[in-house]
């Protein structure tokens, strides 16, 4: 067995042993009050100005938590649409499934709408587009399309 597998099992042994809390459950979908401050990433931005709360995340498969019109979509940034981008797109949306959330990429450049089913939208596109509202309604029109058009 891989070691990270039997970290958590680990860390429940050492609770039991010291008789302290060692793990602390989390919620991915709250965002904290101190990291609602921080600056996202120069491509998030515009998704703020469109009202948007944007949490950036790090060492996890998608790159920002970004909530507003009472949603919470899982926001990956990509430069263009190449096979590693495939690969983490199928991986975003396993986990899209699981947590029953959207998910979108957002690309810096590039012709695909939908990417192994996880809509693709351009930082053009994002710049042009007047409220969140009309970015929701693109996203879910492109997450519904069949993956290998315009992919």
């Amino acid at each position: 067995m891989r070691r990270g597998r039997q970290a958590p099992q680990t860390a429940l042994k050492l609770e039991d042993i010291f008789r302290e809390p060692l793990v602390k459950p989390i919620n991915i979908f709250r965002v904290p009050r101190a990291a609602r401050s921080a600056a996202p990433p120069r491509e998030l931005m515009r998704l703020r100005s469109l009202g948007f709360d944007v949490l950036p995340v790090r060492k996890a498969p998608f790159s920002a938590l970004t909530k507003g019109e009472g949603e919470v979509l899982l926001t990956k940034l990509a430069r263009c649409c190449t096979r590693e981008v495939v690969e983490r797109a199928r991986l975003l949306r396993s986990i899209s499934t699981t947590v029953k959330r959207r998910a979108f990429i957002l690309l810096h450049s590039g012709r695909a709408k939908n990417i192994s089913g996880i809509a693709a939208v351009t930082r053009r596109e994002v710049e042009e587009i007047g409220e969140a509202k009309a970015l929701l309604e693109l996203i879910e029109e492109r997450a519904t399309q069949d993956p290998g058009a315009g992919g």
